[in-house]
């Protein structure tokens, strides 16, 4: 198995393509907004092209008013892992949201969703809806200090999500180890470049997202019924231009927002995905060309068959 990660805008994509080709590999996502139908141009998808050359899993498989985690990733994740080995195929892994990267690798154990945990988030969502985010910060703030103060109190599936495990009893956040073991027979990839260079190439890839249809695409989303308070339609570049679109903000403030969380995103992907993690065969795309990249993994991969 080979697991492709690093921030967005670096190439990873690419990169998943051809070595599938080279190896006869199967590319599975694991990125956590590419899982949603109808959100293609403001993702990144893989084009039609792209879908037809190769085998592609775990792409279009959510709705965008549908729940989905990191344990049900892993789950559908492992299954596709095992099927495309018995196929015979080398299953890519290819994203770069880091809990769903990590989950495979270290092999997380998930506890098993109950109904009483179902009623719990629900009511939860509940207080979210009427009380606003700020009580449910709050709320965990108080309860705990520590966890509080080291996640996203304006993401709200994140506060949510503290306050579920507080109430099974378990700590609001689960530091990970620094280098915790990862499972056998995987070959790690890690692509990056330098940080104001890849802020410049997510910049440009913002403007031929917008040429492309971008405002459109959200558009369509609302006349199909998707709300902004969705997890999937506060994705970036879909909140920012639906605010556009609702006459919240004007186009030049949507378009920086979508920059800055963008730039945003890197660095938080920094955090999941580091330098010094000797797990991770690292390439600096800026410095070594595309097709010795491929080369040199595909002599590693070969190398530990």
């Amino acid at each position: 198995m080979i697991v492709i990660l690093g921030p967005t805008g670096v190439g990873k994509s690419n990169l998943a393509l051809e070595l599938a080709k080279n190896l006869r590999g199967e590319i599975i996502n694991a990125d956590s907004m590419q899982i949603y139908k109808y959100m293609d141009i403001g993702t990144a998808k893989p084009t039609k092209s792209d879908f037809l050359a190769i085998p592609h899993h775990l792409y279009d498989i959510a709705e965008p008013d549908e729940e989905f985690n990191v344990s049900l990733f892993n789950r559908l994740a492992n299954q596709v892992i095992s099927e495309v080995e018995s196929n015979g195929s080398v299953p890519i892994i290819v994203g770069g949201t880091g809990q769903y990267i990590w989950s495979l690798l270290e092999d997380w154990q998930f506890a098993s969703e109950t109904s009483d945990s179902k009623n719990f988030r629900q009511v939860l969502e509940g207080r979210l809806e009427s009380e606003g985010l700020l009580s449910l910060g709050k709320e965990l703030t108080c309860k705990d200090p520590e966890s509080a103060s080291i996640i996203d109190l304006k993401n709200p599936r994140r506060v949510i999500r503290a306050l579920e495990r507080l109430e099974h009893g378990l700590r609001a956040v689960n530091p990970r180890a620094k280098q915790p073991p990862i499972v056998k027979n995987v070959l790690i990839v890690g692509l990056f470049m330098p940080r104001q260079c890849l802020y410049t190439v997510v910049d440009n890839r913002l403007i031929r997202m917008v040429e492309g249809g971008f405002v459109s695409e959200v558009n369509k989303l609302i006349d199909i019924g998707y709300e902004p308070v969705l997890k999937s339609m506060n994705g970036i570049g879909y909140r920012e231009i639906f605010e556009y679109l609702s006459y919240r903000c004007t186009w030049g403030h949507a378009i920086d927002s979508v920059k800055s969380r963008t730039h945003r995103l890197i660095r938080s992907q920094s955090n999941w995905f580091k330098s010094g993690d000797k797990r991770i065969n690292w390439f600096d795309v800026s410095d070594t060309d595309m097709s010795k990249i491929i080369d040199k993994v595909s002599g590693l991969f070969y190398g530990r068959s």
